[in-house]
């Protein structure tokens, strides 16, 4: 169908596009991160996206962090332990741990969950949950 040069976006690129657009404007810190294996079961499942913060000069203990392993590859694992220059992750699915990684390889750890179900809301319902994770931060904070 001819739409006069302008690419309908389907569901999938709409919300990448939603969160590149609310990225740049400053209200998303940073990056969203598509959810690819099933090692944080039932936390996290394949397709969903993750938000993350990217303070790591905090202490990071079970929080789920975004980090970096095998050069240019990227996991999502639960901290759960950290010494100031260290963490320790887990798979929340796996009955081992990771080791110890360096704050060095960790991008940042997880302030909002978008789950692959929101890709059929309607796009208004998911525009008012990309919001969410700010308002119920800025209520904590307060």
């Amino acid at each position: 169908m001819n739409t006069g040069g302008i690419k309908v976006l389907g569901k999938r690129e709409l919300v990448v596009s939603l969160a590149i657009i609310v990225a740049l404007f400053g209200f998303i810190p940073q990056y969203v991160f598509r959810v690819t294996g099933k090692s944080m079961n039932p936390t996290l499942k394949a397709g969903d996206h993750v938000i993350i913060w990217r303070d790591i000069n905090r202490d990071l203990t079970n929080e789920l962090v975004v980090f970096e392993y095998d050069r240019d590859r990227l996991a999502v694992h639960r901290a759960i332990a950290d010494d100031s220059e260290m963490v320790l992750t887990k798979g929340d699915a796996n009955n081992g741990t990771d080791g110890w990684i360096t704050k060095e390889n960790v991008i940042g750890f997880v302030i909002f969950v978008i789950p692959s179900e929101v890709l059929i809301l309607p796009p208004i319902a998911f525009v008012m949950l990309c919001f969410f994770p700010f308002l119920s931060r800025a209520h904590q904070e307060a």
